[in-house]
């Protein structure tokens, strides 16, 4: 069989320098799409992990507080919590959906489960996902600097948010921070980082910019 070669060589499209900034804000709106779509396809298989993990326990054949059990409860639940912390933190958000404080804590008591991080939220009642959002990424970058652990406050306003570092060795110097004065070269980021490149993108399209603070040793992280 013969095959007809195609004839590809066509111009490029010339790069025009002044649509970078809504290229950029495009690749991270379909970044969050594909975190939306991983996290909800994810979500449902492990809830069912869950539940059938539940129904073994319940066996009398079963010694639910062996170590066996423990460890799958506990891991089942862990991967659980996390995927519901990066559905927010890495997902696609609509400024018009509400949530409400207390849910956003739970959602951190779970990530933060068994780790030496606390948070602690206070302030309105209830704040926009996007806002939501902007703080759990804003806590990634502290706990990124955080390798001792610590406990951070977290402020809730109408338009903003403030996370404090109540206890915990910070590195305030680090050169991921640099990343809120200049875009980051994407190249040397490592995935773990990605929020330092992430946080700034989303915080502009709000108009606001993140912002860290030393006062006195007291370093606190605003969005």
């Amino acid at each position: 069989m013969a095959f007809r070669s195609l004839d590809i060589k066509q111009p490029l499209p010339e790069f025009d320098a002044g649509s970078s900034a809504s290229q950029t804000t495009d690749s991270a709106a379909l970044a969050a799409l594909v975190g939306s779509r991983l996290c909800h396809d994810l979500i449902s298989p492990v809830g069912a992990i869950q539940n059938g993990i539940e129904l073994i326990g319940l066996s009398p054949s079963v010694d639910p507080a062996g170590d066996e059990m423990r460890l799958m409860t506990h891991s089942v639940e862990n991967a659980s919590a996390k995927l519901k912390f990066f559905r927010i933190a890495f997902g696609l958000s609509c400024d018009e959906s509400q949530v409400s404080r207390q849910s956003v804590q739970a959602i951190f008591d779970g990530f933060t489960r068994g780790t030496r991080k606390q948070v602690e939220l206070a302030g309105t009642e209830t704040m926009t996902r996007t806002q939501a959002q902007l703080v759990m990424l804003a806590f990634l970058c502290l706990e990124s600097v955080l390798p001792m652990g610590g406990r951070i406050a977290v402020i809730i306003e109408p338009r903003g948010a403030e996370l404090t570092v109540l206890n915990g060795q910070l590195d305030a110097e680090h050169p991921l921070w640099q990343a809120f004065e200049a875009p980051v070269d994407l190249k040397t980021l490592q995935p773990a980082n990605v929020q330092f490149a992430l946080l700034p993108l989303l915080a502009a399209k709000e108009n606001r910019r993140p912002q860290l603070h030393d006062d006195a040793g007291v370093i606190s992280l605003t969005v």
